[in-house]
């Protein structure tokens, strides 16, 4: 299994690999992993980022337990509010499952933008015809209608009256 790091994460868009194989008895020394990155104290909000990801699972092969994780993690980041242990184990069993900590590929229909495009198209179809149902302008526009329904009642500030 290969370790990711995040030393080159800037020029890529996932991370690099540094630091070998490592097996179940090959473990890198503290020193070596500690090495792979210096980042600056950031702040940020979860989601944790792909680079925090990355960071974790490296130091879970590192660290004895996920609290070592935890504690290094604020260290380095700054932070009160880790993740947990059982984020972190989550992580480090997904790293050496799929050998990355990208996340999958998201399943249905994509959410609608709200665009300036999107809501003229919306504006012109109910100033038309007030009284088209939300139902008929999603199969005209091709638009799911219950995003018809938000864009209404966020965007264009139009509440349909219910019977």
């Amino acid at each position: 299994m290969e370790i990711l790091c995040v030393e080159d994460f800037r020029e890529s868009s996932e991370c690099s690999v540094r630091t070998g194989i490592i097996g179940r008895d090959v473990r890198p020394s503290a020193s070596d992993t500690l090495d792979l990155a210096v980042f600056v104290n950031v702040s940020f909000t979860y989601p944790l980022t792909l680079e925090h990801r990355c960071k974790i699972a490296t130091w879970q092969e590192v660290f004895p337990s996920p609290t070592a994780v935890r504690r290094k993690f604020e260290k380095v980041y700054s932070r009160h509010t880790a993740p947990t242990r059982g984020t972190v184990y989550a992580m480090h069993s997904k790293f050496l499952d799929s050998g990355s900590d990208l996340d999958k590929p998201r399943s249905g229909t994509p959410p609608i933008t709200f665009t300036d495009e999107n809501s003229e198209l919306h504006k012109q179809a109910f100033t038309k015809s007030q009284r088209k149902s939300i139902r008929r302008t999603s199969l005209e526009l091709s638009i799911n209608k219950n995003s018809i329904q938000r864009m209404l009642q966020g965007v264009i500030k139009f509440c349909p009256l219910r019977h």
